[in-house]
């Protein structure tokens, strides 16, 4: 009998080693995950926290809400200098404008926390940014959009230009956020999706209710836009605008076939694991041919 009982307890000691050195290789593996895809420095306790609520608090982003007042509505947190509290009840109608948008083109969606950080010194904002020459930045690490106010004066006396250009960085900015919780927890993570889509649907968004005109503009091929190192090569070509052309080739899609065309899209993509295919299957077109169609219906 104690022999028995000795057996079992070596058995269980030997599990529980095996599961400790287990967990600790996992501690090890997240913490280094983290740390790289960061940039900086992270502590265990941070790189755990991290994985557990899906959202990582960079020291950047924390010095930066320290110093604005923070104002929570819905799922929304909004950071925004003291001065600059006038803007909040537009910056409000705005979030649910972008909802409800994005509802049409997207379908339904399970909200998760977000922060809106808002900033009117170019120098920060660009602190905070990875982007060279943009208003907007979303973060789906850190779970955070960032905002730049241009003319506040002009956009609180609803002048057309800057009124137009402030909500449409909320609007593009979110729809990121929007798509990024709508592939969440999908077989094709985020980044099967080429970036001329996920560009294209969230200008198309941010440009609701508004005319674009097509400049004239050369054309980049779909399979040259799908990475984000492609996407800032294009974008640094005479003559090219990359956004233009993905707003255009989408709201081409949805002129076509109804708005549910996007969501469809998303929907077979998640199923298939396969962008391009699905693509496909669900519009009936080739890149080739989409992209030839596309410039016929721009040039008339």
């Amino acid at each position: 009998m104690k022999k028995a009982i000795k057996m079992v307890v070596i058995i269980f000691s030997s599990i529980f080693f095996l599961l400790l050195l287990l967990l600790i290789g996992g501690v090890n593996y997240i913490h280094s995950e983290v740390e790289e895809t960061a940039g900086e420095p992270v502590t265990y306790f941070q790189a755990v926290k991290t994985i557990l609520n899906l959202n990582y608090d960079g020291e950047l982003e924390r010095k930066t809400k320290t110093s604005k007042d923070m104002q929570s509505y819905q799922n929304v947190s909004v950071y925004i200098d003291k001065q600059d509290n006038d803007l909040v009840p537009l910056i409000k109608d705005t979030i649910d404008w972008a909802k409800t948008k994005n509802k049409e083109i997207l379908g339904d969606i399970k909200d998760r926390d977000v922060d809106i950080i808002f900033f009117n010194n170019e120098k920060d904002f660009q602190k905070i940014s990875t982007l060279d020459s943009v208003s907007g930045y979303y973060d789906p690490f850190g779970l955070y959009i960032g905002i730049k106010i241009d003319d506040k004066k002009g956009i609180l006396n609803g002048k057309e230009t800057p009124l137009y250009f402030f909500q449409k960085s909320i609007l593009h900015e979110f729809t990121h956020y929007t798509f990024d919780r709508k592939v969440e927890g999908t077989k094709t993570p985020m980044n099967q999706y080429p970036l001329w889509f996920q560009e294209g649907v969230a200008d198309y968004i941010a440009n609701d209710r508004t005319i674009v005109e097509a400049s004239d503009f050369e054309f980049v091929t779909y399979d040259q836009l799908r990475s984000y190192e492609q996407w800032k090569t294009a974008r640094k070509q005479d003559g090219t605008d990359v956004y233009d052309q993905s707003y255009f080739t989408i709201k081409f899609l949805i002129d076509k076939n109804g708005e549910n065309v996007i969501e469809d899209i998303i929907d077979a993509t998640s199923n298939s694991g396969d962008f391009k295919k699905s693509f496909e299957d669900v519009t009936g077109l080739r890149y080739d041919t989409m992209l030839k169609r596309l410039k016929i219906t721009l040039e008339k």
